[in-house]
């Protein structure tokens, strides 16, 4: 409660947040409910309280549009590819101080990357371990069994084309075809050419009947959904298809989207509200959820992984030219950095 009356009364929300964020970070660490209380209340008030303003111009609430059971997408497009299936991890490299071109690394030179960038800090030894081991068993390449909803999946940092290519099956969303223009390609063309050449398969919406579309400019004129306009239709089409029916399939949704201000935040609110009713609507355990995480999010830590920070951190304080790059961002962002 106190911590809530000083966020509620904050003044100067732009630049002191950040105080009010931690204290409801360390609020949810006190245990598994206290965690998922919080975010259940942060919730349930953006999708009670946010207004949505329906097509004809009538507006309600927008838990009440969620709710809605009809979808506008009459149609669903499904390509595949014959693509070559991965035999072994390979990994692109180059160091940034190499001017010539980098290599192809494989197999033992792929584990010993791994175990360079843990030493050194760049990963954690967890992930180090999981790299090592889809070398060590080739097999975990496939995801032909595999499937994902990604809202957003032209995203540039988003995983369309590495999944693409370990062979899974993407349920893809995101902007209008019909908003192509001369000089600015569809995002369509582009993942249905990746999806063509790989040895996965795409699913994705269409407001026409696949049977009405000639060809591919039809396909990409009627591909898409505009996710702050139409997330219950996009629910309802998701709930619609026998992948996402069927509960012997595991299916990861994930959030890829970005836009600046507060168009993000009824993007995200959009997002999470589809994210949730996909999960609820689902049989228990048969739905996981993904994020493209950004430095600005909070995250649970080890000690180790803490220390090593901080130990990091002092060492390029102590260096003269560290020292004068902290002083330097301290008075140019005010305080933030």
């Amino acid at each position: 409660p106190v911590a809530a009356a000083k966020a509620r009364t904050e003044r100067n929300w732009r630049f002191k947040y950040k105080t009010h964020f931690k204290s409801m970070f360390l609020e949810s660490l006190k245990s598994p409910e206290k965690a998922l209380s919080v975010a259940k209340a942060g919730a349930d008030f953006l999708h009670n309280n946010f207004q949505f303003r329906r097509k004809d111009g009538s507006v309600v609430a927008f838990k009440t549009e969620m709710e809605r059971k009809d979808t506008c997408f009459v149609g669903t497009a499904r390509v595949g590819g014959e693509g070559e299936k991965l035999s072994e991890l390979t990994v692109p490299y180059k160091p940034w101080t190499q001017r010539s071109p980098g290599k192809i690394l494989k197999g033992d030179d792929v584990k010993a990357l791994a175990d360079r960038w843990a030493n050194y800090g760049t990963i954690e030894p967890d992930a180090a371990a999981s790299i090592k081991a889809v070398v060590d068993n080739p097999k975990l390449l496939d995801l032909s069994n595999h499937y994902f909803v990604l809202i957003g999946a032209g995203s540039a940092m988003g995983p369309f084309n590495k999944l693409m290519e370990l062979g899974a099956n993407i349920i893809a969303l995101d902007i209008p075809g019909a908003w192509e223009r001369p000089g600015r390609p569809s995002v369509w063309r582009r993942l249905m050419k990746t999806a063509k050449a790989s040895k996965g398969k795409m699913i994705f919406p269409l407001n026409k009947k696949m049977s009405e579309c000639k060809g591919e400019d039809d396909i990409v004129k009627a591909a898409g959904a505009n996710l702050m306009e139409q997330p219950a239709d996009i629910l309802n089409w998701l709930m619609s298809l026998p992948e996402v029916k069927d509960s012997k399939n595991h299916i990861t949704i994930g959030n890829y989207t970005y836009l600046d201000g507060a168009l993000h935040v009824k993007l995200s609110v959009c997002a999470d509200a589809i994210m949730k009713e996909l999960a609820d609507r689902r049989p228990v355990g048969t739905t996981s959820l993904a994020y493209l995480c950004t430095p600005t999010d909070m995250h649970v830590i080890t000690d180790e992984a803490s220390k090593a920070a901080e130990a990091n951190y002092n060492s390029f304080l102590l260096k003269p030219l560290g020292a004068m790059v902290e002083t330097a961002l301290q008075k140019l962002s005010g305080g933030k950095w």
